[in-house]
Parts: C-alpha cells; sequence; structure tokens
C-alpha cells in the first residue's frame, strides 16, 4: 500500500466533502437571512414614520385625522414588533436573538416617545426635554436596527466574534441603563 497514494486521496476526498457541505450551509444561512430581511422592513418604515420632528411638523390641527393616523401608525408598531419577535424567538444565532429582543424595545420605546411629543403640541405644552428625550428615543432605536441588521447580514467567524462582542457590551449597557416605556405626566426634572 502506497501511504502517499491513500493520503492524497483522503485528502482529496475531505476537501471534495467540504466545498459541497460549505455552499449548501451559505445558501441556508442565506435563505435564514432573507427571511429575516422582511421582519426587518416594517420596522425601519415605522422608525421613518414615526420621526420626533416628522410627526411634530407635520400634526395635522384636527384631533380625529391625528388620532386616526395614529392608530394606523399602531397597527403597524404591532406588525413590526411581532416580526422582531419572530426574529428573537427563531433566528439559530443567539446574538442576533439579542439584538432582536432590544431593537423591538427601542422601536417600542421610540413610538411611545414622539407618540407623547405630538399629545404635548395638542395640549399646547412646550416640552422641549421630552422631545429631547423622543429624539435620543429614536436614535437609539435606529442604532438598534442597525446592530441587528448588521449581525443578521454578517457571516464570518472573525465578524462573528467581534458581533458577539458588540452584543456583550450593549447587553452591559442595557442592564445598566433603563429607559422608562410608559409616561404618565410630564417626564421627571434633573
Amino acid at each position: 500500500m502506497n501511504w502517499s497514494t491513500w493520503s492524497a486521496a483522503l485528502v482529496g476526498g475531505l476537501v471534495g466533502a467540504f466545498i459541497p457541505a460549505t455552499l449548501t450551509y451559505m445558501g441556508m444561512l442565506r435563505g435564514r437571512q432573507s427571511a429575516d430581511a422582511e421582519a426587518f422592513g416594517p420596522a425601519v418604515l415605522l422608525l421613518h414614520r414615526v420621526h420626533p420632528e416628522r410627526v411634530t411638523i407635520n400634526l395635522n390641527p384636527d384631533p380625529s385625522l391625528e388620532a386616526r393616523k395614529w392608530a394606523e401608525l399602531e397597527k403597524q408598531l404591532d406588525t413590526a414588533r411581532e416580526r422582531l419577535l419572530v426574529v428573537s424567538a427563531g433566528n439559530p444565532r443567539r446574538y442576533v436573538r439579542e439584538f432582536a429582543v432590544s431593537a423591538e424595545a427601542s422601536v417600542t420605546s421610540a413610538y411611545q416617545a414622539s407618540a407623547w411629543a405630538v399629545r404635548d403640541l395638542q395640549a399646547n405644552r412646550d416640552n422641549p426635554e421630552w422631545m429631547d428625550y423622543a429624539r435620543q428615543a429614536h436614535d437609539a432605536a435606529m442604532t438598534a436596527m442597525r446592530n441587528l441588521i448588521r449581525a443578521n447580514f454578517h457571516w464570518h467567524p472573525i465578524q462573528g466574534i467581534r458581533w458577539r462582542r458588540a452584543w456583550q457590551q450593549q447587553h452591559q449597557a442595557d442592564t445598566r441603563q433603563a429607559v422608562p416605556q410608559h409616561r404618565e405626566g410630564p417626564p421627571p426634572r434633573d
């Protein structure tokens, strides 16, 4: 038995098996990514529509029309939250699931902050602190969505390590600072 022939056949067989396995895995990964991309669209669109400056500048003086617009935005929020929660439950990568949970909470917070800014304007209350908070909540939601999209579409062993580190840093930051989800009355003054 010639060991050089045998070892060459073994290496050739392993390389020959590795290539189709890698291509199959990449195809499955791309299929999962495209399914998740359909979940990100409604959240990004909602964030575009509830930008604090956009909703306050385009405030309709008729309260019934404004209420109808916000009812439609709430339906969009429900759709966006549902799809982000599906990603958070079904994605095989843990850090993508965690980014999806964070993005869902941030999108909800941005929606609520913009809604309160509009309610303040409708009640003729000038509240620049709340408008600043609404901007910050919107920026945080946009950052969370960008992180989620990047984490979902980047695949590389080294980049996976980077995203895990980013997830850990964000997870630590989230546990240090809680963002209020509901507001009753004016925001607290520092």
